[in-house]
Parts: C-alpha cells; structure tokens; sequence
C-alpha cells in the first residue's frame, strides 16, 4: 500500500475576509491509500464513512489533484445557441481518473 498522503487546499479566514498580505493557511485533507493489483485499483479512505445502501449516489473524497488543462471554446450555432468551454488535461496522479462526464467546482 502507497503511504497516507496529505493533500492541501486553501481556505478563507474565518472572518470571512481575506488577508491580501500573506497567503492563507494551508488546510490538510488526509486522502486514500491506493492499492494496485492486476485489473483493480482499491482505496482504503482514512476515515470512517457510511454509505447506505438506498440506491441513491453517494461521493466520498478520495484524493484532491491538481490539473493544469488546454482550454477552448466551441460553439456549433446551426445546432445550439450556446457556446461550451471545454477542458483537456493530462492525469499525473497516481490515481485513475475515468473517462467521461465529471463534474466540476471553480471558485467564485
């Protein structure tokens, strides 16, 4: 099993202001340890979590990555009114990324 890491995120003071003189403090998020095996990865997540069995969708964290992705805009107007930004980005995690649809937060 790979080591427990810790990832970082940055979080805002807790007046809500942010302090343009230094950075803010570095929050740690304690990840999952990955193991590989022939046709699997397992992660073991640090934490205790509970997942019932409902039958709905559930989301556990398992790692925070940093990507650096190309952007570009494309925009069909025969087909839609609407112009879409589009991301690709090279995984250099240890982690699997799946293809296909995912969904994203960007700040602000």
């Amino acid at each position: 099993m790979a080591p427990l890491s810790l990832a970082r995120a940055s979080c805002v003071q807790s007046s809500g202001e942010k302090d343009r003189s230094s950075p803010p403090p570095a929050l740690e998020v304690a990840v999952a340890e990955m193991t590989t095996g022939l046709f699997c990865n397992t992660y073991a997540i640090p934490r205790a979590t509970t997942i019932p069995a409902d039958s709905t969708e559930h989301k556990v964290l398992i790692a925070l990555v940093d990507l650096v992705p190309e952007l570009t805009y494309s925009s069909v107007p025969r087909l839609s009114p609407h112009s879409f930004l589009q991301a690709k980005a090279t995984n250099s995690s240890p982690y699997t990324i799946l293809a296909g649809r995912t969904s994203q937060r960007l700040p602000g």
